[in-house]
């Protein structure tokens, strides 16, 4: 044996090392677990090839695998107080090693499920990236796997999407990233499972636009929906060229259709810019058809209906790729207005630039533009920013409307016809200003975004000391008077009440004491995650 290959133990050797892992006692030596993600699974696969005519020892094989499976599923259903690198270790060898599991459909499907929960719960990215990997080597290799993973791998990401902000949009990203190459393995199996949660989506959009009460509209407007939603259409962008997944490009589409035109409420402009980047990147990866330009305009229409410059700062910037609503109370607020409308103006631009390349992009410009030009000139008192902003986005449109018509004149084509591929390399350079100018945009975007974000994890942090000096200050005044009042008790005799008074005391300490104030409720939303599943 080299000093490259793994130690292989005997059959009794490996027996006694599970057994010597007692989770239940308190926890087992780190040496035990060592041999468990080490020796041990080499060790029981290599007797496996090898006791291929032998029953009997291939049963005694068995029995021994079972006991390797039952303590690795021990281990990861309560994985917190293992150490990091053995757990990591643990899940590369459960993935390698997935030949073992040939014999134990229930074993497995616990196994996957506890995989899932380290994916969806563990703080460290680069143990979900492993025990995503796990969960890609077992669904490959065993279908029924793969169908129990996906409803569950599916509610765990949107349960985790309860709560979304700008420090954990990053996690929610790799889960979705992950989420789409485990739907990939199988697609008829996917598009079936995306049938039946597209149809309950649908379902609830639709109760919700028959009728607006609290209970339907909460289910629509809150960041589980957007999160499902994204992952759908990132399926789609993704995976939407392949045969099996154009089933879903219609329901897909009807859906964002439907939530773009869903509560145009100036709270809920946020909800609408996530519907808008979701259906922007259908558009851009499958080139279908969703009607996002009538909702952007409408909210640039919104916007210029208010007169910014007499209204009142309250907060400087809004970052709206990590909320979904504002209060009411900050719908009519300079700053929140001006966001809006660089946001809409922005995804107004980026949508152009994916059409900039059809013969009919003169067309759906001169709608863009009439509709612009209408802002200006129905509204003559336009805050001057925003005015000088939309004038600038026209210059840019008009210019590349102009060169797109010279062209597509100069070769007498109709707005149905295509351009040939020599033209086809000529737009491609008349477009790079317009792609630029867009992507100047984004970048600034996305700086103030950064800055947005720092600025606020400082303020978070401020509030945090002041209120630990508030509370520290608090207990050092309580302390004090606790103190003064047994020094007044031991110098004052307590006097005898009458017994009218005892009695009355002593009812007044029995009734509850009810709180006034009900505290506010700050944690996440709710759990709505099962409405949007359909069950079989």
């Amino acid at each position: 044996m080299t000093a490259d290959e793994p130690t292989v133990l005997g059959l009794d050797a490996c027996k006694s090392a599970l057994e010597q892992i007692d989770l239940d006692a308190g926890g087992s030596p780190i040496t035990s677990l060592t041999a468990l993600v080490g020796p041990i699974p080499v060790s029981l696969l290599r007797a496996l090839e090898l006791s291929t005519k032998d029953v009997e020892k291939t049963k005694r094989i068995q029995r021994v695998v079972k006991l390797f499976c039952e303590k690795t599923a021990q281990i990861l259903a309560d994985p917190s107080s293992v150490p990091e690198d053995i757990l990591v270790s643990l899940l590369r060898v459960l993935g390698t090693s997935s030949a073992l599991l040939r014999e134990y459909p229930v074993l497995r499907k616990q196994l996957a499920k506890n995989v899932v929960s380290v994916w969806s719960s563990w703080p460290s990215d680069s143990v979900r990236v492993v025990a995503l990997l796990t969960l890609h080597h077992l669904c490959s290799r065993y279908s029924k796997v793969f169908e129990s993973c996906l409803k569950e791998m599916y509610q765990q990401y949107g349960r985790s999407c309860r709560s979304l902000s700008m420090h954990n949009l990053g996690q929610a990203t790799l889960m979705l990233n992950g989420l789409v190459e485990i739907f990939a393995l199988y697609p008829e199996k996917a598009v079936a499972f995306g049938t039946r949660c597209l149809r309950q989506m649908a379902s609830l959009v639709q109760q919700a636009m028959k009728k607006s009460d609290k209970t339907n509209v909460k289910k629509v407007l809150c960041w589980q929906f957007i999160a499902l939603v994204r992952f759908w259409a990132h399926l789609l962008a993704t995976m939407g060229t392949e045969s099996a997944f154009k089933a879903l490009l219609f329901p897909v589409c009807n859906l964002l259709t439907c939530v773009l035109s869903f509560q145009s409420s100036p709270r809920f402009f946020g909800f609408h810019f996530h519907m808008v980047a979701s259906a922007l990147e259908m558009i851009e990866r499958t080139g279908c058809h969703i009607p996002v330009t009538s909702c952007l305009l409408k909210i640039v229409g919104y916007v210029a209906k208010q007169p910014l410059y007499k209204l009142e700062v309250k907060k400087a910037a809004y970052d709206l790729v990590a909320l979904y609503k504002v209060p009411k109370s900050e719908t009519t607020t300079k700053g929140y207005l001006e966001c809006v409308a660089d946001e809409a103006l922005f995804y107004i631009l980026k949508l152009l630039t994916q059409q900039i390349s059809t013969v009919t992009f003169p067309e759906q410009a001169n709608a863009v533009l009439s509709s612009l030009k209408n802002v200006i000139k129905n509204f003559p008192k336009l805050d001057r920013n925003l005015k000088k902003q939309i004038e600038g986005h026209m210059t840019k449109i008009t210019q590349q409307k102009k060169e797109i018509e010279t062209l597509r004149i100069g070769e007498a084509l109709t707005p149905t016809a295509v351009f040939d591929k020599k033209s086809t390399l000529q737009i491609d350079n008349m477009k790079q200003p317009l792609i630029a100018y867009v992507a100047n945009l984004e970048k600034v975007r996305n700086i103030k975004r950064k800055l947005l974000a720092d600025k606020e994890e400082e303020e978070e942090e401020d509030d945090q000391v002041s209120t630990n000096k508030a509370s520290t200050k608090k207990v050092s005044s309580k302390n004090a008077a606790v103190d003064k009042k047994s020094v007044d008790k031991v110098k004052k005799p307590k006097q005898e009440l009458p017994a009218s008074k005892k009695r009355r005391k002593t009812e007044s300490t029995e009734k509850p004491s009810g709180n006034k104030r009900a505290a506010k409720n700050v944690g996440p939303e709710e759990d709505i995650v099962e409405d949007f599943v359909l069950d079989d």
